[in-house]
């Protein structure tokens, strides 16, 4: 692992833990079988092999399985971790966004476990989506409160990584 890998990606985490991606293409059946055996959740229902977000391998911002992780992981580096390499932004400035995404994050989870919308297996978009589609449960203010976190949270990720969470 780079030292700008090791310093930065370890403190994030968002590309595994099911915040900015629900799923992840695996390359071919190899692969599959590969994280399979590790224990990984897979989903092969479509036409091709898709490993399920959240990563089972990452503890706390670190993965379990990093020197057996498959190509689309041993390849993936994020927009972020780009505009530091390049020295566009600061490896503090980067962490400190980091930091304001999770923190708006635990924001918005907090919220919907107050309301009984736990799932954490659930990438972070099907969570919000299954809480805001069940109006009955949320109260209007309620529901209005996650839409703003969610897309303030948003508006955060696209920012920082160029990707869309909705």
């Amino acid at each position: 692992m780079s030292e700008l890998a090791s310093q930065l990606c370890t403190q994030c985490g968002l590309c595994c833990d099911g915040t900015l991606f629900e799923d992840v293409e695996l390359d071919d059946e190899r692969e599959f079988h590969l994280c399979e055996n590790l224990g990984l959740s897979i989903d092969d229902s479509q036409d091709e092999f898709l490993l399920s977000q959240p990563c089972k391998a990452l503890k706390e911002s670190q993965c379990t399985v990093y020197l057996h992780r498959p190509q689309c992981c041993r390849t993936f580096y994020c927009h972020l971790f780009n505009q530091v390499q390049q020295s566009k932004i600061t490896l503090q400035k980067a962490l400190e966004d980091i930091h304001a995404l999770k923190s708006a994050k635990k924001s918005l989870l907090e919220l919907l476990s107050q309301n009984d919308f736990e799932s954490p297996h659930l990438p972070l978009r099907s969570r919000i989506q299954e809480a805001l589609g069940n109006e009955a449960q949320l109260s209007k203010q309620v529901n209005e409160e996650v839409e703003v976190l969610y897309e303030a949270l948003n508006a955060k990720a696209k920012r920082m990584f160029k990707v869309s969470i909705y």
